[in-house]
């Protein structure tokens, strides 16, 4: 009789629990996905459909290729007569490689129009047009302002208060370049670029496209005028390069993406927990005690941990402390790569308000640290302690 109170408890309980998790209010995703089916606030669900009133009557198609497998897979379709929009949405564009990059300038080169809505264009594309971006530092909870030039807009300035849209271009050739739009007054974020036959517009602030603040009467007649700058003709909205774009969801991510698959998900756990409980109960046998064997691995890895800290290599510890320090600056401050230099010095004192001097300071020890032949576990400590005191200083 106790027995049974104990599993009723138990399935109670369960139920309980994924009842609460099923009522409970799902948080809101703040992830940048710029996707076409994402309404999540960074998602770009409503600029998606705002194309066909932008482009009345012409072809919207999306692409889930690269830039060099869609134009090379119908090579025919885009080197004809009619003239084509693609527009690229996104954090940044470091996925598109060389190659995609080599095609999308033939793609204008012939007449076509590109428009690249990003916070970094890729290398090839950004060195071809002389273009510089730079990045500037907003402290959490400021407004800042973007506009048109064209006066046909009445010079509206939009507020922008939420997002990462803190970059502008800060250099390019102002022999043929046109500035469209700008940030804070004198920041230009928006410019249309000749070249062959056709155009690159280039805007650096994607964030404002997306739908936090496309749900907005405010801003949405800024989203819907940057778009209009594009040719009306048929347009490819890329869907490819989207953050997440090659990563496969798992089948449990699947189903728990759908409301009714994760409550009979759900159900069917709470199902199988009772039947465990109520027929294990009926039929379980006293299970022998069998003596474990001894942890020989355990002793193994003990052994081994004790000589390595006897015969340490101070001079392997510092490469490997200096290896993960290059990658934390590559992923916090999204680097292609890391080279030691005033450049890097500035940009990452620019970044995080961390005086130069001190910067330098810390780029000293590790530069020391790798030239040096003989590291001993002092100068191990030291790289170790300024690496680190260095990591808690960035915002």
């Amino acid at each position: 009789m106790k027995s049974s109170r104990i599993i009723i408890v138990i399935i109670l309980t369960i139920a309980a629990s994924v009842l609460l998790k099923l009522l409970a209010p799902s948080q809101l995703d703040w992830s940048p996905s710029f996707s076409k089916d994402d309404k999540i606030p960074y998602g770009d669900y409503i600029l998606y459909r705002t194309l066909t009133d932008v482009f009345p009557n012409q072809q919207i198609q999306t692409s889930t290729s690269s830039v060099y497998e869609l134009l090379n897979a119908d090579s025919m379709k885009y080197t004809g007569n009619t003239l084509f929009n693609y527009i690229f949405v996104n954090r940044n564009s470091y996925s598109m490689d060389e190659t995609s990059s080599k095609s999308l300038l033939a793609f204008v080169d012939e007449g076509n129009s590109v428009f690249l809505s990003t916070e970094s264009v890729p290398e090839l594309i950004e060195d071809t047009l002389q273009l510089e971006f730079n990045y500037n530092y907003v402290p959490s909870g400021d407004t800042i302002r973007v506009s048109l030039t064209n006066p046909m807009f009445g010079g509206i300035k939009y507020p922008i208060s939420k997002g990462r849209s803190l970059y502008n271009i800060a250099s390019f050739d102002t022999a043929k370049t046109i500035v469209l739009g700008k940030m804070r007054d004198s920041l230009v974020n928006f410019i249309k670029v000749p070249f062959g036959k056709g155009n690159f517009y280039i805007h650096s602030s994607p964030f404002i496209l997306t739908n936090y603040y496309a749900v907005s009467k405010q801003h949405r007649p800024y989203i819907y005028n940057v778009i209009s700058y594009l040719p009306v003709q048929n347009t490819i909205w890329d869907e490819f390069y989207k953050p997440g774009m090659y990563k496969d969801k798992s089948s449990l991510q699947t189903v728990l993406s759908h409301p009714n698959l994760t409550i009979a998900y759900y159900l069917v756990l709470v199902g199988l927990t009772m039947f465990v409980l109520i027929q294990g109960k009926r039929k379980q046998r006293i299970i022998p005690v069998i003596t474990p064997y001894p942890n020989a691995t355990l002793e193994f890895v003990q052994t081994v941990g004790k000589l390595y800290y006897q015969h340490r290599d101070s001079n392997s510890i510092v490469e490997r402390l200096v290896l993960h320090f290059n990658d934390f600056l590559r992923t916090r401050f999204y680097l292609r790569e890391v080279k030691y230099g005033d450049e890097l010095y500035k940009k990452i004192s620019e970044r995080t308000t961390i005086p130069l001097d001190e910067v330098k300071s810390v780029f000293s020890v590790v530069i020391a640290m790798q030239e040096r032949i003989v590291n001993t576990d002092e100068d191990v400590k030291k790289l170790s302690k300024t690496i680190e005191t260095f990591k808690e200083k960035i915002p």
